[in-house]
């Protein structure tokens, strides 16, 4: 899950650093063995192409507006719809430490752990703030 700006451009940078790989496989040979794993190579790297992609269209819809968060049903859909609703939402990391009296770095910690290291406590500032609804249960 591309959770900023900077991973949404370094992913586009790997797209294209695969996209010149694959420019660079070998097309054709006449050993067997050279041409298999050429096929197995190309496909990896098409298939890991095809993952990125994903991801970035997933970004750019969040972003946009296009594809809001669903409501989360478990802790662990609540942990993603924060990074979600604020990717959403637009607020930066910075303007949603703001809000909640955290650090910026904090925030940006949460993400990349997708929130295994925020207390409760935390958790329930950053879903206020966004106007997320925890799961009942």
């Amino acid at each position: 899950m591309i959770k900023s700006d900077s991973q949404y451009r370094l992913t586009q940078t790997r797209i294209k650093e695969f996209k010149q790989t694959l420019r660079r496989l070998p097309s054709r040979s006449s050993d067997k063995r050279q041409r298999d794993l050429a096929k197995i190579q190309r496909d990896a790297i098409t298939s890991q192409i095809a993952d990125l992609a994903g991801e970035l269209r997933a970004y750019e819809d969040l972003k946009s507006g296009h594809c809001p968060p669903d409501t989360p049903e478990t802790v662990r859909e609540l942990r993603l719809a924060l990074i979600q609703g604020r990717i959403a939402q637009g607020p930066s990391r910075k303007e949603l430490a703001d809000r909640t009296n955290l650090q910026e770095r904090d925030i940006q910690d949460y993400e990349e752990t997708e929130y295994d290291s925020a207390n409760f406590s935390q958790i329930k500032k950053i879903a206020i703030a966004l106007g997320i609804k925890a799961p009942t249960a």
